[in-house]
C-alpha cells in the first residue's frame, strides 16, 4: 500500500538530492575579468578548464573540456554588458541577443524551429538553444548549444559543442551557467 509519507519522501529525494549530488561534484573556479572582478564558476571536478587571457586587459576566453577526448567543448566569452541606458543586462536585452544568434544559425540547423529556453540562477539569467548541424564535416561536432547569460555587469556569450542533442554535458554546462556569479573587486 502507498503511504502519503513515502510519496513526500520520494518527492523530496527527487527534488533535493540531484542538486546536492551536483554540488558535491563541482569545484569553484575563479576567472579574473579586468575591470569587473572575478567570474566564479562551479565546474564539474572531472572537467578540464583553462582561460586564455588576451593582451590589453580584454576579458579571457574560458574553455571547459572532458578529462580525455573531445566529446564536448564549452567556450565562455565574458563581455561588458551594455550600459543601463542601453538596456544593460535586462531580460529583454539578453533575450534579444540570444534571438539574433538563433536567427543567424537557423538556416544551418536541422531543426525547423530553434526554441529559446530560459536560464535562471541566483545571480545569473539568460537564454539558450540547441541546434543540429545540417551538413557537418568529418570530425566536426554535430550539435551546438548557444547561450547568452547576464551576470552582474557582464554578458556571457557561451558556445557548447557536442555530439548528441541530449548530451549530459549540456545539462551540466547549463548548471555551471545558472550558478555563475561575479565577485566584485575590493576597494573604492
Amino acid at each position: 500500500m502507498f503511504h502519503p509519507g513515502r510519496w513526500l519522501l520520494l518527492a523530496f529525494a527527487l527534488i533535493i538530492l540531484p542538486s546536492a549530488v551536483y554540488a558535491e561534484d563541482t569545484a569553484s573556479q575563479s576567472f579574473k575579468i579586468p575591470g569587473h572582478g572575478s567570474l566564479e564558476l562551479q565546474i564539474p571536478k572531472t572537467w578540464k578548464s583553462a582561460a586564455v587571457q588576451p593582451p590589453v586587459d580584454l576579458p579571457p576566453s574560458i574553455t571547459m573540456r572532458p578529462p580525455e577526448g573531445d566529446a564536448f567543448m564549452v567556450r565562455i566569452t565574458p563581455m561588458p554588458a551594455p550600459k543601463p541606458a542601453e538596456g544593460g543586462n535586462s531580460d529583454t536585452q539578453i533575450k534579444t541577443a540570444a534571438e539574433v544568434i538563433k536567427n543567424a544559425l537557423a538556416p544551418t540547423a536541422v531543426e525547423k524551429e530553434l526554441v529559446l529556453t530560459q536560464i535562471k540562477g541566483p545571480a545569473a539569467h539568460g537564454y539558450y538553444f540547441t541546434a543540429t548541424d545540417k551538413a557537418p564535416r568529418p570530425g566536426e561536432y554535430l550539435c551546438m548549444t548557444s547561450a547568452v547569460v547576464g551576470v552582474g555587469d557582464l554578458l556571457l556569450n557561451v558556445t557548447i559543442l557536442h555530439q548528441s542533442k541530449d548530451a549530459e554535458e549540456v545539462r551540466e554546462a547549463i548548471e555551471v551557467l545558472k550558478e555563475a556569479r561575479l565577485q566584485k573587486p575590493d576597494g573604492p
